[in-house]
C-alpha cells in the first residue's frame, strides 16, 4: 500500500545499551505509518544519513516537500540537512513543537464571530 506523507518523525529510543532508530510518516489525514526503524550504538549522522537515505531509494515521496520533526540531537539534524536539500523540506524540533503546542493551548480560544464588532469583519 502507498501512502502519501506531509511529515517525518524521527527519533531514537535507548533500550539498554542501544539505540533503535524509528521513522514514522504522517499522513494528510493525521495516520502515523511507520517507515522503519534501525537499531544503532548512537545517533550519529552517518547512521541516520544510511537510514534516511534508504528510506528515499525504497519509494518515500518527497516531491510535494515534507515536512521533518526531529528530537534537536546533532547527529539527525545533520544527516537530515545533507539527505533532504532544499527549501521543500523544512525541519521542527521536537521541543519547538512542544513549545508551540504549550503557547496555543494556553491562549484563551477565539471569539464567535458573532461577537464581533462590525468594524473588524
Amino acid at each position: 500500500m502507498k501512502y502519501d506523507s506531509v511529515a517525518l518523525f524521527l527519533d531514537g529510543k535507548s533500550f539498554t545499551d542501544d539505540v533503535m532508530i524509528i521513522v514514522f510518516g504522517v499522513t494528510v489525514t493525521g495516520e502515523k505509518i511507520p517507515l522503519g526503524f534501525i537499531p544503532s550504538a548512537t545517533e550519529n549522522e552517518r547512521v541516520v544519513k544510511s537510514f534516511l537515505s534508504g528510506l528515499l531509494g525504497r519509494g518515500l515521496n518527497i516531491e510535494e516537500g515534507i515536512l521533518r520533526i526531529i528530537d534537536g540531537a546533532k547527529g539527525p539534524y545533520s544527516a537530515n540537512r545533507k539527505v533532504f536539500t532544499g527549501s521543500a523540506h523544512p525541519t521542527m524540533s521536537l521541543g519547538r513543537m512542544r513549545k508551540y503546542d504549550d503557547e496555543l493551548s494556553s491562549q484563551k480560544p477565539a471569539s464567535n464571530l458573532g461577537e464581533m464588532p462590525a468594524e473588524s469583519l
